[in-house]
């Protein structure tokens, strides 16, 4: 990674910029919280901690160039951190006091978004391994809250959990056994699954859906990634 003045001053927009998305995170995500009459303070540190543990992660996974611009599409993809930060205000709130409907529509509005900040950057010709990784990382930690939101409001059983772990045992994996850090071929079907899964799981926690149906919906979402993730493990150990 080039150590250019350009790229320190880029680091420091984006930590920033990071700085601003987890404070507003915090308070949208107590205030949302307080509203319906839950613990504002555990709200806010929750959505803070998850906010800084994913902009942590990007910046230490991602490549910075000395070209690459805080432009708008990275700023879409910080608004839809606010947006999962939300969500992880609400979990461990007690069910009794969670919108479920309501938080089903702010996973489906965060879909929504992923498909505008990827279009936006490739438009304005400002796509970037940071911004690639922002966007894959707020994926990952989206699918992970909404299962764990599937769980904590018994939409399914701990098993759903699955859906938001399969990443992090991927990495591990790699970590510890070579054969699966080789690179994979770009693949649109595995972004297609990532967004049946936030999708998925985002129905699964709208009340109407309550029993079965939320049930046999969240299976669906990781028998997916299951078959997703397997496939690309299978690639990786037949590479030569």
């Amino acid at each position: 990674m080039p150590s250019t003045a350009q790229t320190r001053r880029l680091r420091v927009r984006l930590a920033l910029a990071g700085g601003t998305t987890t404070s507003v995170a915090a308070i949208v995500g107590a205030l949302s919280v307080a509203a319906v009459g839950g613990d504002p303070v555990g709200a806010a540190i929750r959505s803070a901690v998850v906010l800084a543990a994913w902009l942590a992660w990007s910046l230490r996974s991602a490549h910075l160039h000395s070209g690459d611009t805080l432009g708008l599409a990275v700023v879409i993809t910080l608004a839809r951190g606010v947006l999962v930060g939300v969500l992880a205000a609400f979990f461990m709130v007690p069910v009794a006091l969670v919108p479920s409907t309501a938080l089903a529509g702010v996973g489906l509005v965060a879909l929504a978004l992923d498909g505008v900040d990827g279009a936006v950057a490739r438009r304005m010709g400002r796509a970037s391994d940071f911004g690639g990784t922002l966007d894959m990382e707020l994926d990952a930690w989206t699918v992970l809250l909404l299962s764990a939101m599937a769980w904590w409001l018994g939409r399914a059983g701990p098993w759903v959990l699955t859906a938001g772990l399969l990443r992090y045992a991927a990495l591990a994996a790699g970590a510890l056994h070579p054969t699966f850090r080789r690179p994979l071929d770009a693949r649109p079907a595995r972004r297609v699954v990532a967004g049946l899964a936030v999708g998925g799981l985002s129905v699964c926690l709208a009340a109407p859906l309550d029993g079965w149906p939320a049930t046999a919906l969240a299976a669906t979402v990781v028998v997916l990634l299951v078959h997703s993730f397997g496939r690309d493990a299978a690639i990786q150990w037949r590479s030569p």
